[in-house]
């Protein structure tokens, strides 16, 4: 006697390539708007682990400098550890609204979402534009004659 589910039995014979369609349909949500939502949450959760500073501002090659120049450097670099935290609880929050609606979403979203991740671009772009930039080191180019 065979004492498998029927649903067990219907999940093993159809092709894997059905089974896969029928999960991603159960998985995206109806609304192309959420689908959208979800993408730009994803997006905002992964940019705090990005780089943000440009190799100039590296304070590894300035260690070797006592230059009011590379503590800046230095300090931004401490600084954008700390100015990364909204963005992060903006991204939090944005998977929270995401999977529940809730009463009031729109409020949700633009105070617990837009907020954050615009205050804290906002002090990473002041932060950035007040550290010195240091200036291009010439490049040992060979002239071709």
């Amino acid at each position: 006697m065979d004492h498998e589910p029927e649903i067990f039995k219907a999940l093993t014979t159809r092709p894997r390539i059905t089974r896969l369609a029928g999960f991603l349909r159960s998985v995206i949500p109806a609304d192309p708007w959420q689908l959208v939502f979800l993408t730009g949450t994803i997006f905002l959760f992964i940019s705090p682990r990005l780089a943000w500073r440009p190799m100039s501002l590296t304070p590894a090659m300035d260690l070797t400098s006592t230059s009011s120049a590379a503590d800046q450097r230095i300090q931004f670099v401490v600084h954008l550890n700390a100015l990364i935290w909204p963005i992060i609880i903006g991204s939090l929050v944005s998977y929270f609204s995401c999977f529940w609606s809730g009463t009031r979403p729109l409020r949700r979203i633009l105070a617990g979402v837009f907020l954050p991740a615009l205050l804290g671009l906002t002090l990473i772009l002041y932060e950035y534009y007040r550290s010195p930039i240091p200036s291009a080191p010439c490049l040992n180019r060979v002239d071709r004659r």
